[in-house]
């Protein structure tokens, strides 16, 4: 005759077990699930309401109660460490079930709420202390009690927001943690109920907004600070990319924001708008975007200006021009500096006096100025790392350039010099014209 007497966890099936099995795993002749056989005799649900006593050994509790549980092929359950709320019992429950039976008293038993009981650990304290932290501005320690709550609730929706939230605000100029924040808010609206994961959206898409506002402020700040250091700009440009990623997941979020639109718009014209600045030798420079990633960024620029106006028919985007470099209305060239070595050799100093006596008074001199000061850095840049380049330079473009400018300066200083012409005859010298008026 049997000495054990159980029910299977899975299908509910009464189960009987000879002795020397105790403790051992086994198969329901049922529904072919891997069970746990109590090494003590376990009774089944008892009709009296009276509390069973808990044994000493930790049996599997039951499945829930919505119906029995297939197994599927290759798949494998844990078993985590529980107790009952009601009774105390001690319990193994499979951890990928939200409620469970217990073997013992009969009651529900919430899958989390056991192991939380069971660990003697009070997420309601951590929570607590979680958002104190968070208040307190303080992300660090928030981000930590949070993670301690999700070692025993993860799924809390709230533990995720928090955590990830508080992620997003432990960005540093090195290292933007906006993808760790982006993976706990997708945690948060997976586990929200259904009811609230269109609240959770709305919530998650504001917090991007912030975070990354706040970020993109002092990204920008060190890039005008640092701008002249090798890579920084190069770095700058991949946090861009980086914060406007999410943005765009807060975008999927809430297409209705207005604000995470305008923000993308806001990065991607500071980004094709370049930075110019001066170097440490006092020489003029400027940083922009290829011909390719401006395409590209323009082309964003279309696509959220089209989702903005459909909030906001009048609206416009932002009129992009790339940055003029700070010297244009100052004295330097870029050519003639990096092929003579001196912003002050008379040589310069005499096309930079060209320039401004010439060029910009004429339409077309302002036009070849401002594509001269576009490619001029560049070029500028590849003379002056090499002394071959640099007499190339001299002989092919300062020289001829310097004979052009005396030959056009020359000309205009002998027509401003010429006597005045007579309205009635104007290839004759007023003094001599005998027709000129009496003075």
């Amino acid at each position: 005759m049997p000495d054990i007497t159980f029910t299977c966890p899975f299908c509910e099936q009464h189960i009987e077990a000879p002795e020397e099995l105790a403790g051992t795993k086994s198969e329901c002749p049922t529904c072919q699930c891997e069970i746990h056989i109590p090494e003590k005799k376990v009774e089944p649900k008892p009709t009296d309401p009276s509390p069973v006593p808990t044994p000493p050994t930790a049996p599997v509790a039951s499945a829930p109660t919505t119906g029995p549980s297939v197994r599927q092929p290759g798949a494998t359950t844990r078993f985590v460490a529980a107790k009952c709320p009601s009774c105390g019992g001690d319990l193994q429950i499979p951890d990928d079930r939200d409620q469970v039976k217990c073997m013992y008293c009969g009651g529900t038993v919430i899958t989390q709420q056991a192991i939380q009981l069971a660990s003697g650990v009070n997420v309601a304290n951590l929570m607590e202390l979680a958002k104190a932290a968070a208040i307190a501005n303080n992300p660090k320690e928030a981000y930590e009690y949070y993670t301690k709550v999700l070692e025993y609730d993860p799924r809390n929706p709230t533990a995720w927001t928090g955590k990830g939230e508080a992620a997003g605000w432990m960005s540093t100029v090195r290292d933007l943690r906006t993808t760790e924040m982006i993976a706990g808010f997708n945690n948060a609206i997976k586990f929200a109920p259904d009811s609230d994961k269109q609240a959770m959206r709305k919530r998650c898409a504001e917090v991007i907004n912030t975070v990354t506002n706040a970020c993109y402020s002092i990204a920008r700040k060190h890039v005008h600070e640092f701008v002249r250091v090798d890579n920084t700009w190069q770095n700058y440009l991949t946090q861009c990319t980086l914060l406007m990623s999410a943005l765009e997941v807060g975008h999927a979020y809430d297409p209705n924001n207005k604000t995470t639109i305008e923000n993308i718009i806001r990065i991607c014209a500071d980004n094709i708008q370049g930075i110019s600045f001066t170097h440490f030798n006092g020489e003029a420079g400027a940083v922009f975007l290829s011909g390719e990633y401006e395409a590209s960024l323009r082309a964003k620029i279309d696509k959220y200006t089209i989702k903005r106006k459909q909030f906001d028919p009048g609206y416009s985007a932002p009129q992009v021009e790339r940055a003029s470099l700070p010297w244009f209305e100052k004295d330097l060239c870029f050519v003639a500096t990096a092929t003579l070595g001196d912003v002050n050799h008379p040589a310069v100093a005499e096309l930079r006096h060209f320039r401004d006596a010439w060029l910009t008074k004429r339409r077309a001199g302002r036009l070849f100025v401002g594509c001269y000061y576009r490619v001029g850095p560049y070029a500028a840049r590849i003379i002056r790392a090499s002394w071959v380049l640099q007499r190339v330079s001299y002989f092919l473009i300062v020289r001829p350039a310097l004979q052009v400018a005396r030959s056009l300066l020359k000309d205009a200083i002998i027509a401003h010099r010429r006597p005045p012409r007579c309205p009635a005859c104007p290839r004759t010298p007023r003094p001599n014209c005998p027709t000129a008026p009496a003075r």
